[in-house]
């Protein structure tokens, strides 16, 4: 499947486009088609479009078509083609915004050779800013799940070995703690997940520190699942699970979402791996863990068995599922089950108004995505989000 390439040609960017060479005059047809556009600007500028300012000046008196359009927008950021060959991220900031480009700049400086990454990443911005940008050369190619199906053995052979060597190479940086590459705390994108910019839980330096910084959501979500108020059953069965959890040391520098959506392939050639967000020194099995968890593709698993057993030939899978995988499960459907986890302000809204008087649609801007302080809490509060009736 070969990569998608937008044509900024005018024709295929604006519809209804109308021809007139030098020296011709529109048909009749034609003028009827353009009888009620207004070609004369006025006095005053007007605004258009209230997401990229484009304005009746720009319409009527340039050529300019512009060559940056949206690809992907999720909560408060978005990724825009720069043409065909860069893309834009414009996020606000968390406590990992930026942490693609330190990953991408600590590899390069490593003299990487079997990493596959975006050959260029430039970011601006720094961590008291409101927003920030990174701008990225382009990886040309598809998703490894857009294909994955409809591949031979032979290539998804190729595929697994590509990145199995990827991994042994990542897996040779290390580090004495759980960490970002800056030094900062790690932010646990494991079990306790308060999803940006709050991201209140970090990984700890050892199970217990893990645990322990959790603990009081989990014993919420153990009496939920036990059924009880029973203190003493909920304890035993907290140290239970602090018993279990795999051992943290060594950290490895680990991707933290490695899934086939991640994964741009052309030609049987991984083209890049994307989306290095959640990157950092993690401990020794979440890399393995999360590439079953995070899996957005059923076919995933033939990948990765391959992938951990070349790379964990002592540990097979069954024993990283009994002495792993389902030790860490445990402590991840406890923290579910704490329902009741809150953030001040986190359903403070602004309703947007209506985008113009041909399409009278408007959604919602979640203040926590904005500005709130998000602080972390336990216990139902009636919150909900605000209603328009």
């Amino acid at each position: 499947m070969p990569p998608l390439d937008i044509s900024f040609h005018p024709t295929d960017l604006i519809p209804g486009l109308i021809f007139c060479a030098e020296g011709n005059t529109l048909t009749a047809e034609e003028k009827e088609k353009l009888k009620d556009v207004e070609q004369d600007m006025g006095d005053t500028k007007e605004l258009l479009c209230r997401a990229c300012g484009w304005n009746n000046y720009h319409e009527l008196c340039t050529s300019y078509v512009p060559r940056l359009r949206i690809f992907h927008a999720k909560v408060s950021g978005a990724l825009w083609f720069l043409g065909n060959d860069w893309l834009l991220w414009d996020r606000t900031t968390s406590k990992t915004t930026g942490n693609d480009y330190m990953v991408h700049r600590f590899l390069k400086e490593q003299g990487s050779q079997d990493i596959p990454m975006v050959k260029e990443m430039f970011h601006c911005g720094n961590a008291g800013d409101p927003f920030q940008f990174t701008v990225m050369s382009r990886a040309k190619g598809v998703p490894l799940s857009n294909i994955w199906a409809s591949l031979s053995p032979e290539v998804k052979k190729g595929y697994a070995q590509q990145i199995t060597a990827a991994l042994r190479e990542l897996r040779q940086h290390t580090s004495p703690v759980p960490r970002l590459l800056d030094g900062s705390p790690l932010p646990d994108s494991v079990i306790g997940r308060c999803m940006a910019p709050a991201q209140c839980k970090h990984v700890g330096k050892d199970k217990e520190e893990w645990i322990g910084g959790m603990a009081d959501e989990l014993r919420v979500g153990i009496k939920r699942l036990l059924n009880t108020d029973n203190d003493a059953a909920v304890e035993a069965r907290l140290q239970e699970l602090k018993d279990k959890f795999p051992e943290n040391a060594p950290y490895v520098l680990t991707h933290g979402d490695l899934h086939f959506g991640n994964i741009i392939v052309h030609d049987g050639k991984i083209e890049a791996i994307i989306d290095w967000e959640t990157a950092g020194y993690y401990p020794w099995w979440v890399e393995r863990y999360t590439s079953y968890s995070h899996s957005i593709n059923r076919g995933s698993d033939d990948l990765f068995d391959s992938v951990w057993t070349e790379l964990d030939p002592d540990l097979t899978l069954e024993r990283f599922s009994s002495e792993v995988a389902l030790a860490v499960a445990d402590v991840g459907r406890a923290w579910t089950a704490c329902e009741i986890i809150t953030h001040t302000e986190s359903h403070d809204a602004w309703f947007r108004p209506a985008w113009c008087e041909c399409k009278p649609i408007g959604g919602m801007i979640g203040r926590k995505d904005v500005e709130s302080e998000l602080k972390h809490k336990i216990g139902w509060e009636g919150k909900m989000w605000p209603l328009t009736n």
